[in-house]
């Protein structure tokens, strides 16, 4: 969440935001072992999608509180 916020600037679009998001999944993921350096970079892995197989709903979810209060 720092590194996204961070980076919110005026200008800075929902898909910067959500990239950023991911990597920093992929690069704490690779830091604690859960995905190995024999899969690549934290490059490689962003270019495999494979942030998203850690965080599939994406960031923020983009459902509104409507939705849960019904």
């Amino acid at each position: 969440q720092r590194v996204v916020l961070e980076n919110m600037v005026p200008g800075t679009g929902f898909d910067t935001c959500h990239g950023l998001a991911l990597r920093e999944v992929v690069t704490a993921l690779r830091g604690v072992g859960v995905l190995l350096s024999s899969a690549g970079s934290v490059d490689d892995m962003m270019a495999a999608q494979l942030g998203a197989v850690f965080m599939p709903h994406g960031l923020g979810h983009l459902i509104g509180c409507d939705v849960h209060d019904v």
